[in-house]
């Protein structure tokens, strides 16, 4: 694979031990690129919303955006992701929310990516904590042996 962010599968919860074929219902992002994009632009656009008084036109055109923006979310991860998604996602009904209703939908998206971006390194953590020999001690060279295998016969 030349593009990183089309990975076949980056597994998020505790189940993700292993990189083997995972099994049905295990929680994945399945386009790691994409899934930063769009947060990044959920991100930006509450910052906005939250600088910004706006009115009914650009309210409207924000729930747009999030109608859009969720279903980009849910082509990047995986189908147990998405039924999460879809049930902590407030969709608005055919009326213009009000600007402070806009920022709470925003910052609950905003608050599940941080979630998802904090069970992927728990995950990653998790999985250089079961291959101690793989990943480097911060305070050792580079090449050095550990302090315990020492060659015999040096004093220092």
């Amino acid at each position: 694979m030349d593009d990183p962010s089309q990975d076949p599968g980056l597994p998020v919860g505790p189940q993700a031990a292993s990189r083997v074929d995972p099994p049905e219902g295990t929680e994945q992002v399945h386009n790691l690129g994409k899934l930063l994009r769009v947060g990044g632009m959920l991100r930006e656009m509450l910052d906005e919303t939250r600088r910004e008084s706006l009115d009914a036109e650009a309210r409207r055109v924000a729930v747009d955006l999030l109608a859009r923006a969720v279903a980009e979310l849910k082509e990047a991860i995986s189908p147990d992701l998405q039924t999460e998604l879809e049930r902590v996602h407030h969709e608005f009904s055919g009326e213009v929310p009000t600007q402070s209703e806009l920022r709470l939908t925003q910052a609950q998206l905003v608050g599940w990516f941080e979630g998802l971006f904090h069970g992927m390194q728990a995950t990653l953590m998790g999985q250089q904590m079961g291959a101690p020999g793989q990943v480097p001690h911060p305070m050792r060279r580079p090449g050095a042996p550990p302090p315990d295998q020492r060659a015999p016969g040096q004093y220092l």
